[in-house]
């Protein structure tokens, strides 16, 4: 079994889709590519920031 399956089991976020990211940013999201790197790129106690008006991750 893949790690990635594993992940999204655990309820992990896929990291395809966190805000910032490269396809979520191609769907419309309009959060932070800079105040979302640490978050994507796995640093531990990183929260993402999240744009009250982005129509992916706050479902406007």
């Amino acid at each position: 079994m893949s790690e990635d399956t594993d992940d999204r089991r655990r309820g992990a976020p896929d990291p395809r889709q966190a805000p910032g990211a490269r396809a979520a940013v191609d769907r419309g999201c309009t959060c932070s590519v800079l105040a979302n790197a640490a978050y994507r790129s796995g640093a531990t106690g990183e929260r993402p920031f999240v744009d009250p008006q982005c129509p992916v991750h706050t479902g406007v």
